[in-house]
């Protein structure tokens, strides 16, 4: 970043802050940064320069709370500006300075699996095995709500020794597809898998 001699009489302090003081902010392992600082990085590459160019602090600030409420739903970051704090450019950013941040393609959000015997909850525990799973292929957010992340849902009930699912696959209120898995009670590992790879078809 250069130009921060250019300041001129521009003076004050902006502050932004992942969340407020009661909540908290998180990290995004598809990202490889928290989801702020992601936030941020992806403004610097362009979209929240002003001119393509500066780096006008609260018009990057104001891209990243943005970014973050698009990304998660439930983390809000603030900004504070004491007092009469003039807005300014921290500096410029050319075409080499933005090429030179790299950021990861994220794989796409999955929220954990929801699972449900038509009798007991889930008694047998195949929303656990499946997440697991879902975490090698997916950006896997456990219980915490993304927009745009997928989500599977489902029941199933146990026959004469087997186990038959119908699960859906969304992504947030939008349904991809429909798929029907049967395999043996006494093999839940296996069953996991098979709906495992059923889902890896629907989202492509």
């Amino acid at each position: 970043m250069r130009g921060a001699d250019a300041l001129g009489e521009a003076a004050g302090m902006h502050v932004l802050m992942g969340c407020a003081a009661d909540a908290a902010s998180y990290e995004a392992a598809p990202f490889e940064h928290g989801v702020l600082t992601y936030a941020l990085l992806t403004g610097l590459k362009g979209p929240a320069l002003r001119d393509r160019e500066f780096v006008d602090v609260l018009k990057l600030f104001g891209f990243a709370q943005g970014e973050v409420k698009r990304i998660s739903a439930t983390q809000i970051p603030r900004v504070s500006s004491p007092g009469a704090s003039a807005n300014f450019d921290a500096g410029t950013l050319g075409d080499e300075d933005r090429g030179a941040i790299v950021l990861p393609a994220p794989r796409p959000f999955m929220l954990e699996p929801e699972l449900r015997d038509e009798e007991s909850g889930d008694a047998l525990g195949l929303s656990d095995r499946l997440g697991l799973l879902l975490q090698q292929d997916f950006a896997y957010m456990g219980a915490v709500r993304m927009s745009g992340a997928l989500v599977v849902r489902g029941s199933y009930r146990v026959e004469s020794g087997r186990v038959k699912a119908i699960i859906f696959l969304y992504r947030d209120r939008e349904k991809l597809g429909r798929a029907e898995v049967e395999g043996p009670a006494a093999d839940l590992d296996a069953l996991a898998r098979a709906l495992h790879a059923r889902i890896k078809t629907m989202e492509r």
